[in-house]
């Protein structure tokens, strides 16, 4: 029997199975489903000079919990602002905790943390704090979320670095709520501060 190599023209191969052996295709419903690992959701780019903007419609049921990646463009006017992330349509309640270390030059002229970080916190505030504008050049954040699409309490926890200090935050929002998106905003003490071109990017854990 002589085999070729099969071309679709750009068109589906529907009603298949899942695989059952190493070697079988994976339809999208098994690699959608199968346990462990992150699936890239959406990504979101900041407008030009803007305040805030809005990552929406990216927490559903079909994930609990999720990873979100602040990075690339930005930021002007926002020297030591607070960039916060307020979930659709509350902006009160939040409750966050943590610690910011400032860098030190060391004897052999590396970077290491101070000893003494001092804590930083928000008591009904009106956002979790995700970043600092300290770097006009680049923001970034490295975010955990969990179950903010659940009628559930929604926890959070962040790590964020600029080129003069790093931080890491936890926190939670008491409600029951279910969102499906999100509001990457600065703190309300800096009202000239400003994105540009700032990137998302959100991911589901596999339940």
């Amino acid at each position: 029997m002589t085999y070729y190599d099969l071309n679709m023209n750009s068109k589906r191969i529907n009603n298949t199975q899942d695989p059952a052996s190493a070697q079988d295709v994976a339809t999208k419903n098994y690699v959608d489903t199968a346990s462990g690992g992150l699936v890239f959701i959406s990504s979101t780019t900041s407008g030009a000079s803007v305040a805030s903007f809005t990552v929406s419609n990216v927490f559903s049921s079909t994930y609990d919990n999720y990873k979100i990646i602040i990075q690339g463009g930005n930021v002007s006017s926002a020297s030591g602002a607070g960039v916060g992330l307020r979930l659709s349509g509350t902006a009160t309640g939040y409750a966050w905790a943590g610690y910011d270390s400032e860098y030190a030059v060391g004897n052999l002229g590396s970077i290491r943390s101070q000893n003494c970080p001092f804590t930083i916190s928000g008591s009904n505030a009106s956002a979790f704090q995700v970043a600092i504008g300290d770097n006009t050049n680049s923001i970034n954040s490295s975010i955990e979320i969990q179950q903010p699409f659940l009628s559930k309490v929604t926890y959070l926890t962040s790590i964020f670095n600029t080129t003069s200090r790093t931080q890491q935050i936890g926190g939670f929002l008491n409600n029951n709520t279910s969102y499906t998106g999100f509001d990457i905003v600065f703190d309300s003490a800096n009202p000239s501060a400003r994105f540009n071109s700032v990137v998302v990017k959100v991911y589901g854990y596999k339940n």
